[in-house]
């Protein structure tokens, strides 16, 4: 729902993906032996064809939140979506100071997201029920760990108060006909893109970004791991725990 009220409102939507080149050229040996002590060695046969590998079933996004388009898939070797990526230079080019976090698993690859992302300047929200992790409690203490020490990383807020923010806007206004480059935007359009998502509600504190500087950034929604044929389930993990985040 969230996913849907960003796109009605215009705001930017990011997809990513962890997987790695099918020559495992980008895959670090330490990585590479933690994946075969735990028996899904990556690059090797899993239940979506190779573990981890992009161009495989398993390391695609699943349909339902597939991505528009128009949307960017950032493709990252690691678990933070910074890190050999071109995330940052996104977001920056277009603008974007504020990034709402939705995702899977919250205490790793959203996690080491939200931290990079708070040391590189933006401002973060943690969609508390737009991520999810198969230990209960190692999600609740990663959105504990949000909000410690007033605010160390960001806030935290619920789909619902996110999407009711979003769906406040209204839907995004239809863009203007092409003018000559000597003439400036319309004052409408100047305003639609400074309209303020706000959700007083967000805790520790208030949370509040104009739409044209906002970006959700959805987090490795992969069959690999949301599917019961995926490879994390093939491990022993409760992936049913990970759906609601959908």
């Amino acid at each position: 729902r969230v996913l849907a009220a960003a796109r009605e409102a215009g705001v930017r939507v990011i997809h990513t993906r962890e997987g790695h080149r099918p020559s495992l050229s980008d895959l670090p040996a330490n990585k590479r032996f933690r994946s075969a002590k735990i028996g899904a060695e990556i690059g090797q046969p899993g239940p979506c064809g190779r573990v981890l590998t992009r161009g495989e079933p398993g390391w695609e996004i699943i349909p339902e939140l597939a991505p528009l388009q128009s949307e960017d898939v950032i493709d990252k070797p690691g678990k933070g979506c910074f890190m050999a990526t071109d995330l940052d230079h996104i977001l920056r080019t277009a603008g974007i100071r504020h990034i709402l976090l939705g995702g899977i698993t919250t205490d790793v690859c959203v996690h080491t997201t939200l931290r990079d992302a708070n040391d590189l300047g933006f401002e973060c929200l943690l969609l508390a029920d737009g991520t999810a992790a198969t230990d209960v409690s190692n999600h609740m203490a990663a959105l504990h760990m949000v909000k410690m020490q007033g605010s160390v990383f960001g806030a935290v807020a619920t789909c619902d108060a996110a999407a009711l923010a979003l769906a406040a806007l209204g839907p995004k206004p239809a863009p203007p006909p092409p003018m000559p480059t000597e003439q400036p935007r319309s004052s409408a359009d100047s305003a639609a893109a400074h309209a303020r998502v706000s959700m007083p509600g967000a805790m520790p504190t208030p949370f509040s970004a104009p739409v044209g500087k906002l970006a959700l950034v959805m987090i490795d929604f992969q069959r690999d791991f949301m599917e019961e044929k995926g490879f994390a389930a093939s491990l022993g993990n409760d992936v049913s725990r990970l759906l609601p985040a959908v």
